[in-house]
């Protein structure tokens, strides 16, 4: 954990260093089937998707659609359990997923866009990571 935890302070400090606005990358589901991550993935595109100022669509011959069953039948607590960790970890920190999904076959994953604008990033992590953050030091 406190690998994780310098991790992210050094993030931080990069952010702000170089003031950063904003952190995209992608996040990976196992596998090269999407309906095996249905009830996920339709609970990312109804409830997490980016904005209009940082709506990003997967490459049109590589895009699959994330929307994949009625949201009506998804069970938010079963679909949030099923996400990967970092997916989780991700969103608890404000980011937002792209139109999306694209398979990677190479490293067999499902992935999606994630767009994380420095600004959103929720004050409990602000505070945790920035600032002094003494309790990282070794």
């Amino acid at each position: 954990k406190r690998t994780i935890e310098a991790l992210w302070q050094g993030i931080w400090a990069y952010i702000n260093h170089y003031e950063i606005g904003v952190m995209t990358g992608c996040a990976s589901f196992h596998g090269t089937v999407p309906a095996a991550h249905a009830e996920a993935l339709t609970y990312l595109a109804h409830h997490c998707r980016t904005n209009s100022a940082w709506d990003v669509r997967a490459v049109s011959g590589r895009y699959c659609s994330m929307d994949l069953m009625p949201i009506e039948a998804v069970n938010t607590k079963a679909a949030i359990a099923a996400m990967p960790p970092l997916v989780k970890g991700y969103l608890r920190v404000g980011a937002r997923i792209g139109d999306g999904c694209v398979i990677d076959r190479e490293f067999s994953t499902v992935d999606v866009f994630v767009v994380m604008p420095v600004k959103e990033i929720g004050a409990r992590y602000v505070n945790y990571y920035g600032g002094e953050a003494q309790r990282f030091a070794a």
